[in-house]
């Protein structure tokens, strides 16, 4: 809460990412169509359901088909992800290789820049990795996403990454 990100981009249906929001009384924005990118608003944190939210069931993403859908990367949310990795830094947490739709998503972004022959204007990008992987680290970088690996395994690497940032954002 206290980094203060501007967008947080989510794959869960549930609602925990909204109710820290809620108990913590910071405002948010949640974002599950085209409709709701119309009413982000400056300085309040958008919440964007890659995959839908329980209370909206048509925006679920949970069959084969929904996700064989998403692998076109073409709805508005999509984009929306685009244009930022094209304009500001962007931490992914949580994903890995494994994730086909991810290994396609990170493959569209590189080829965006690569196409574009401009290596100056870009905004790193970055990962967070709970455990090493040079396989997966040299594909990264190649893609311009900086592997951050946790020097701790699992849910405490993710914790001291975190605690980490907040201490480097402090006043």
């Amino acid at each position: 809460m206290e980094l203060g990100f501007q967008r947080i981009y989510t794959t869960n249906f549930d609602r925990w990412i909204e109710n820290s929001f809620a108990h913590w009384k910071r405002p948010f924005h949640k974002i599950i169509n085209v409709n709701d990118i119309s009413e982000s608003k400056s300085g309040i944190t958008d919440i964007v359901k890659f995959h839908g939210d329980f209370q909206q069931d048509e925006s679920l993403v949970i069959t084969e088909s929904n996700y064989f859908d998403r692998l076109q990367f073409e709805a508005p949310l999509d984009i929306l992800l685009r244009a930022d990795v094209l304009h500001r830094p962007v931490l992914f947490i949580g994903y890995s290789l494994a994730d086909i739709n991810m290994r396609y998503l990170f493959h569209k972004l590189w080829k965006i820049w690569r196409d574009a022959k401009i290596s100056k204007g870009r905004k790193m990008s970055y990962i967070f990795m709970s455990r090493p992987n040079p396989i997966e680290e040299k594909i990264f970088d190649k893609w311009g996403i900086e592997p951050v690996v946790a020097e701790q395994s699992g849910t405490p690497g993710l914790i001291a990454f975190l605690e980490s940032l907040q201490k480097r954002a402090a006043p």
